[in-house]
């Protein structure tokens, strides 16, 4: 049985590089722009990868442009991190969690449970309907927490930076996240304690005809986001560069 299950990926995998050299056009993708080059960008460079002959049109819009006729029109699918879209197909999830900088723990302190959080900063994302509430659960206790905050912004990346930066605790996926605590530039706050699953959707503009580079694309999609699969192009993420020629504030001679 497992040698008939070898045999038969080997046989997709050469179908699929026989396949790739006949597959053209261009693929039109709405999504709205939380997290760009993290998330969109390595998902369509793996499919470049394999159909380098399809060109690409990515385009990121604010949700309540995205899902006008007008531009579903115009795309051949929509991927959004809106709660579901009708008729979308589910193509990943995540959890977010809370992440801050060692030099900001170390000048606030750890939150060591929610009710800690109200003593802290937070860097909030706007969504399109309001300022976006921590929602944590750990077991069946859950918390709602709209955290006191000067530095407001509807896109992730910023958040990232001003986290990073030592500004505040920031309310983040755990895949946005990992290069930063790998390398000691965010460190996850309030351990156990994260969001219910979020659901990325992908709608189809035209499911009951789908065109060749549409079927292609959607393969990826799905052996990109399943369990075991590596991305091998470039990635990039918040660091903080420390200059050794600036000395600290207070220690001139």
């Amino acid at each position: 049985h497992a040698r008939q299950i070898l045999q038969s990926c080997d046989t997709a995998r050469a179908a699929v590089t026989e396949l790739s050299d006949d597959v053209t056009g261009t693929l039109r993708i709405g999504a709205t722009g939380e997290f760009g080059t993290a998330y969109y960008t390595q998902m369509l460079m793996a499919f470049r990868k394999l159909y380098p002959k399809v060109e690409i049109e990515l385009t990121f819009f604010s949700p309540h442009v995205l899902y006008a006729p007008e531009s579903l029109d115009m795309l051949d699918a929509v991927i959004s991190w809106d709660e579901g879209i009708e008729g979308g197909e589910t193509l990943s999830t995540a959890k977010f969690a809370l992440f801050a900088s060692k030099s900001y723990v170390e000048r606030a302190g750890m939150p060591r449970k929610p009710a800690d959080l109200a003593e802290h900063q937070g860097i909030v994302y706007r969504t399109s309907a309001g300022l976006q509430h921590w929602r944590l659960q750990k077991g069946t206790a859950q918390e709602s927490i709209l955290p006191r905050s000067n530095l407001i912004a509807n896109e992730y990346w910023t958040i990232k930076y001003f986290a990073v930066a030592g500004e505040g605790i920031a309310y983040l996926p755990h895949f946005f996240t990992t290069i930063e605590c790998e390398r000691g530039h965010l460190i996850p706050l309030l351990d156990t304690w994260e969001s219910a699953e979020k659901r990325v959707s992908i709608r189809i503009s035209r499911p009951h005809a789908p065109s060749r580079k549409m079927t292609a694309f959607m393969d990826v999609c799905g052996r990109y986001f399943s369990p075991g699969f590596v991305f091998t192009g470039p990635r990039y993420y918040v660091e903080t560069i420390f200059d050794a020629s600036q000395q600290e504030k207070g220690t001139e001679k």
